[in-house]
């Protein structure tokens, strides 16, 4: 049930989709759903953050972002959000960063 919203477009019974009608099954084998939000451990974020850059700068954790460079680019960019054709974070740069 978490994310639903990559499951946009796709089949019912697409990976991560839990239609109603599985919910009884999931009843019938006396299975637990327990969710949270990232909100209710607002007061770790400090913590996470040093623990998550300490594993980028060790190479133990990676990730991937697909920059698009330019405003004259951000039809694209919007695109790539129902095309996939983005891999990891999606970022438009429209200027260098100012100091």
């Amino acid at each position: 049930m978490i994310s639903q919203y990559n499951q946009y477009n796709s089949a019912d019974d697409a990976p991560g989709w839990i239609p109603q009608y599985h919910i009884v099954q999931l009843l019938a084998q006396r299975a637990s759903i327990y969710g949270f939000l990232v909100l209710d451990h607002a007061d770790r974020y400090r913590e996470a953050i040093e623990y998550l850059a300490g594993l980028i700068a060790e190479g133990k954790l990676t990730y991937h972002e697909t920059i698009l460079n330019g405003l004259e680019n951000a039809v694209e960019a919007h695109n790539m959000f129902y095309t996939g054709g983005n891999t990891g974070k999606l970022l438009l740069k429209v200027a260098e960063p100012s100091l």
